[in-house]
């Protein structure tokens, strides 16, 4: 009797550890969202194709290093936050838009859309690069994978809501499927009840 209890008790803890294999450990994570990701080479967000910073990488504040990229917010609900699908991006420096004007407004057909759409003549509300005109607490939490190491956001580098501002892209936390749940609470509930037959049994052919 005394082997078979343990037999019992080492099979439901192993049912309960294959089980709990497949929780999603990390389910309620924060989620930061890429804004953009190929730069001025599309009037979209070029997500998920051109993503490319790494999950876990540190992640840049704006304003960062001047290079005269001209990234330029457009808070078009006034909310001093991002809002998706509202608001837009454009460059209006020379290094990645030679056709650019800098004169914080969006000049149709010379400055470059980097997520749009764009509207001829709207003025720019923040200043990502050197961070004028912003309302707070904007540029925050808008920040960038500075994939190169330079100090400063160039056209293709992901441009990211960093959520919790922990200064880290936390990507999208993968939660298993249902039928690998199901798989290990099935695993647990089967072997032991295996078990506990098989303990019955022994329990039986001891007792006479």
């Amino acid at each position: 009797m005394r082997l078979t209890t343990l037999m019992i008790k080492g099979v439901v803890v192993f049912a309960v550890v294959f089980a709990l294999g497949f929780m999603p450990s990390t389910a309620l994570a924060t989620e930061d969202l890429v804004i953009d990701a190929d730069g001025v080479a599309t009037c979209g967000d070029g997500v998920p194709a051109a993503v490319d910073c790494p999950c876990g990488s540190v992640l840049t504040a704006f304003p960062a290093g001047f290079n005269d990229s001209g990234l330029d917010m457009f808070d078009r609900d006034g909310n001093a936050a991002w809002t998706f699908g509202v608001d837009a991006l454009h460059a209006e420096g020379l290094t990645f838009c030679p056709t650019a004007i800098r004169d914080g407004l969006h000049q149709l057909g010379r400055d470059c859309c980097v997520l749009g759409p764009m509207i001829d003549g709207e003025f720019v509300s923040c200043d990502l690069e050197v961070g004028a005109f912003c309302t707070p607490p904007l540029p925050s939490p808008i920040t960038f994978c500075d994939s190169n190491g330079n100090g400063a956001w160039d056209s293709g580098e992901d441009i990211i809501l960093d959520a919790n501002g922990n200064d880290i892209y936390d990507c999208k936390a993968v939660v298993p499927a249902v039928s690998e749940w199901g798989m290990g609470v099935i695993t647990l509930l089967l072997l032991t009840g295996i078990t506990i037959k098989f303990a019955r049994r022994q329990a039986r052919a001891v007792t006479g």
